[in-house]
Parts: C-alpha cells; structure tokens; sequence
C-alpha cells in the first residue's frame, strides 16, 4: 500500500510537471512576438526628377534608377551651375527598414561637387511609406582653371536591413 501511493504522488508530480512544461511551451510559442529576420526587402526607388536647374547646367542622359540604385549624368558648364534632383524612395515590404549604408560612386571630376541632402545613415523607412531625399550636382567653386571635362556622373547605391 505505501509502495502504490508513492507511485500516485510520483504519477502526479510528473504530470504535473509535463503540463506546466508544454503550458509554458505553448505560452512562448504562440502568445510571445516572434522576430522574423527578413534580408531581401521590398524597398526601391520609384521617382527621380531634375529639378532647381542654375545656370547652364543639363543632364547629359535622363537620370536612371532601379531597385535601390540611381545614376545622375549631368553637364555643368561654368561656375555656380547646379541641378537639384529629388529622388522619391518607398518601403513597399511589411516591416520597417533601416538605412546601413549610402554608396556614392562617382566619376572623380574635381571641378564638380555631389551631396546628398534628406538621407543618412541609419535612418528608418516605416512599412509602406515614402521618403524624399535630394541629390545635388554643384560646380565647385574652388576649381581654379576651366576644367577639360564638363561632365559628371554619379551612381548612388543604398543598403537597407529590416529594423530590429
């Protein structure tokens, strides 16, 4: 007899036991926010335009963008000449994204000056929303002799990683 009510009290503890582990299994599994880590994001640039032309500047080739890249191409003839462009990007994924990194690639022409303007390192593009940014192509001023080439390009390249 005390053999078998050491078995019930030992039968009881275990189920015990087992309801509380899968309770707590179940409780972590469907009721705690899982992360999914996403690496391809639904992110791109859907809009460049020329725009605040100075001067005699012109686009030598209409500006040139997919996914998460643009190439400008651009001619500025003489001092103070610029062109503004507003480049229009949208997170079309379900999560929200952060910039890592903004390539700027470009053809090394000391007489021209590129910036880019609304856009920086870790800034964070919500699901579903746009973002606006300025790229800016600007004769530099401090170019003392005219230059042999009057052209420029840039590609610009951003990176983005799903938000943690």
């Amino acid at each position: 007899m005390f053999m078998k009510k050491n078995q019930i009290i030992f039968g009881v503890l275990v189920g015990i036991i087992v309801i509380g582990a899968v309770s707590y299994i179940s409780y972590k599994l469907f009721f705690t926010k899982r992360k999914i880590s996403k690496k391809n994001l639904d992110i791109e640039i859907t809009n460049v335009v020329s725009n605040n032309i100075i001067g005699n500047a012109y686009d030598k080739e209409k500006p040139v963008y997919s996914k998460l890249s643009a190439t400008f191409k651009t001619v500025l003839v003489s001092p103070g000449d610029s062109i503004t462009y507003d480049v229009t990007i949208k997170n079309k994924d379900s999560v929200d994204a952060k910039l890592c990194k903004i390539n700027l690639i470009d053809s090394e022409n000391p007489a021209v000056i590129f910036k880019v303007d609304g856009l920086k390192k870790n800034d964070v593009l919500k699901s579903g929303h746009k973002n606006s940014f300025k790229v800016v192509v600007k004769y530099n001023d401090k170019t003392t002799s005219y230059p042999d080439k009057l052209e420029a390009s840039l590609v610009i390249k951003l990176e983005y990683v799903q938000k943690a």
